[in-house]
């Protein structure tokens, strides 16, 4: 039995079933020989640039910002999340005690220089949150600290001799819980 007899198209007695078998099996051929073979290199110029053009955002795509590069440059903290499209960091840290929580502008300041040098980030706010009890005299956690810095911003710092009691005074956005500025 050759072939032809297994190919049912081809094994029509009708001539134009026979001449369309012909068309969809070579069609069927030239799409695995498509999905086998590789690529050819493009030797136009313009293509050329337009195809460079294309890999380098392919490239920069599959490099995209994600939590765990986030951890790498800050370590973990207990909410951590990224937009990877527009660089925007949200990170929740840890509550703190409130002796502790006074401490954590110099933290702060450390994790936004880290985090800038990283072209892919462009905005960033850190929380710190406070355990403690409210005017009601409920327990739980509140906003101790929270900062927002944009990369514009943080260009304009000279980190080497910034200190982090400025923190308040350069961001784009501070708050600060009335309790810590309690004396």
């Amino acid at each position: 039995m050759g072939i032809k007899e297994k190919l049912p198209l081809l094994n029509s007695e009708k001539k134009g079933t026979r001449i369309a078998g012909y068309v969809v099996y070579a069609f069927i051929g030239l799409m695995v020989l498509g999905a086998i073979l590789p690529n050819p290199p493009d030797t136009g110029g313009e293509t050329t640039a337009t195809t460079a053009t294309t890999t380098t955002a392919a490239t920069e795509e599959d490099d995209n910002l994600t939590v765990q590069a986030v951890e790498k440059m800050v370590g973990k903290q207990q909410s951590i999340s990224v937009d990877p499209v527009s660089g925007y960091v949200v990170i929740r840290r840890p509550d703190q005690d409130y002796w502790n929580l006074v401490l954590q502008e110099d933290d702060a300041t450390n994790m936004f220089e880290k985090l800038f040098k990283d072209p892919r980030v462009n905005l960033v706010r850190i929380s710190t949150y406070l355990k403690g009890v409210d005017e009601y005299g409920k327990e739980g956690s509140f906003v101790g600290t929270r900062f927002i810095m944009s990369r514009e911003t943080a260009e304009k710092i000279n980190w080497n001799n910034f200190l982090y009691s400025n923190l308040p005074n350069v961001a784009d956005e501070a708050y600060i819980n009335p309790v810590l500025l309690k004396d």
